[in-house]
């Protein structure tokens, strides 16, 4: 972790009380500590936000309001390799996307493994 300034001390101890043991505070970018600082943070779930598909790097400011991690509210934004490796890490073969990829909710050829070709719908999931 870089240095951080005297002054911007006060603000990163009230950060780092408000992950509360949700999240593990890894670095910040920038050479200084406030409010509008982006941070690198790794949740207890889904691990490290900036390693994410598409990447977690939240301003201190959101994570003091509250927001957290996109994954665990369901606002993450899935790429497409992702919602690929999702359909084959639940048994299912990808065969392709119908129409424009556009996240989660794109409708999605699959082949099944029990029952055969042909199955379409949206891309299934676990939860």
């Amino acid at each position: 972790m870089k240095k951080l300034l005297e002054k911007d001390l006060p603000y990163f101890n009230k950060f780092i009380n408000r992950l509360d043991g949700k999240y593990d505070f890894i670095d910040f970018l920038g050479d200084k500590f406030n409010a509008k600082t982006r941070v690198i943070l790794s949740c207890k779930e889904h691990g490290k936000g900036s390693e994410f598909g598409n990447p977690w790097l939240p301003v201190a400011d959101s994570v003091m309001q509250g927001y957290g991690c996109p994954k665990c509210s369901g606002r993450y934004r899935y790429t497409q390799e992702e919602c690929i490796e999702q359909v084959k890490e639940l048994g299912f073969i990808f065969v392709n996307f119908l129409g424009e990829f556009k996240g989660i909710q794109t409708n999605v050829n699959l082949d099944c493994p029990i029952h055969g070709e042909g199955c379409s719908g949206l891309i299934p999931s676990d939860t």
